[in-house]
């Protein structure tokens, strides 16, 4: 972190959203493929 509070700032204008992509090797463990969705998809629900 850079030292800001986020909660300092307001969302005034959105020039555009775009999608993010993870790409994973086909050697990586499927177990780890799962941890890491589970994750992303706690921390994009907005949960605390």
């Amino acid at each position: 972190m850079a030292g800001g509070n986020p909660e300092d700032f307001a969302i005034v204008w959105v020039l555009r959203e775009v999608g993010v992509y993870f790409a994973f090797s086909s050697n990586v463990d499927d177990a780890l493929i799962a941890q890491f969705q589970e994750s992303l998809d706690y921390v994009l629900s907005g949960q605390d």
